[in-house]
């Protein structure tokens, strides 16, 4: 049985964040960076 999963883009991952108070400047470069350093891992490994 597969589980339907909707895909956020980071921006809305962000708003979503922001609206909760749970974000600030710092957070949302690292969140950045680690989605970036995550995609490109998951690239790599399908190759």
């Amino acid at each position: 049985m597969e589980t339907e999963q909707k895909t956020l883009t980071l921006d809305e991952v962000i708003q979503r964040l922001e609206k909760l108070d749970m974000i600030d400047e710092k957070r949302k470069k690292w969140l950045v960076s680690f989605a970036i350093r995550s995609i490109i891992r998951t690239r790599y490994k399908e190759d």
